[in-house]
């Protein structure tokens, strides 16, 4: 624990990696000590690529439940800074979002036979166009279109 006011700390902190473990599960001592440092003065952003519905799901319970008031302090940056939580209001940013008609062209890729082995449409999106990785390494030639 840090002894010096945390009035002029700001910690930006990936989520991948830093809150989650290799299996993406949310870390709660992490999540606790950031609480703590946001109630103590400091200021938290949590950034990634991941949608506003794994962080609404995954983290904001962990963090309220840390200490409730954390949620309105802390800023949360999903889908690359797009989709932000900041003194609890959701709001997408215009700026940073994939545009109409490049996200439904970028969809339809995704739905090409060519692809359908190995990439899906990330659903859970709203303002960036991402697709996700299909592993499956029990299928024989998998690897060999992957690459």
């Amino acid at each position: 624990m840090l002894s010096m006011g945390h009035s002029e700390l700001l910690f930006l902190v990936d989520v991948d990696g830093v809150v989650t473990d290799e299996h993406a599960r949310v870390d709660a001592t992490v999540v606790r000590q950031l609480a703590t440092f946001i109630g103590e003065g400091a200021g938290v952003a949590f950034v990634t690529g991941r949608s506003r519905s794994w962080l609404e799901s995954q983290l904001v319970p962990l963090l309220a439940a840390s200490r409730p008031t954390s949620i309105h302090a802390a800023v949360l940056a999903a889908e690359m800074g797009a989709v932000r939580l900041v003194e609890g209001e959701w709001h997408i940013s215009e700026e940073h979002a994939v545009v109409e008609p490049a996200r439904s062209e970028l969809k339809l890729l995704a739905n090409q036979t060519r692809y359908a082995t190995l990439l899906e449409w990330d659903r859970t999106k709203e303002a960036t166009a991402t697709f996700e990785a299909l592993h499956d390494p029990d299928v024989p030639g998998h690897a060999e279109r992957a690459r």
